[in-house]
């Protein structure tokens, strides 16, 4: 899936108006994630993909930030590859 080209700001924006996206992990930075979904509004929707690569404490502090409005989704490569 090809990324819109809008900047932190602009998601934040979006988000602080109740817009839903996917952010890939492996290309945003945690502070930016965090940024992003502390403007977000409960009728929002964020997924966050590649969520496996982020640190517990990373994953606790983008939940508390995005409100409830956070989903952590996994990328179906890694998984596999983590399998036994």
């Amino acid at each position: 899936m090809a990324m819109l080209p809008l900047t932190v700001d602009d998601l934040a924006r979006l988000a602080g108006r109740g817009g839903g996206f996917e952010i890939d992990a492996a290309r945003v930075p945690h502070a930016d994630i965090v940024r992003i979904v502390s403007h977000v509004v409960s009728n929002a929707r964020i997924v966050i993909t590649n969520a496996q690569q982020i640190p517990i404490d990373g994953l606790v502090s983008i939940a508390a930030h995005g409100k409830g409005t956070v989903v952590f989704e996994a990328s179906s490569v890694d998984t596999a590859q983590r399998r036994p």
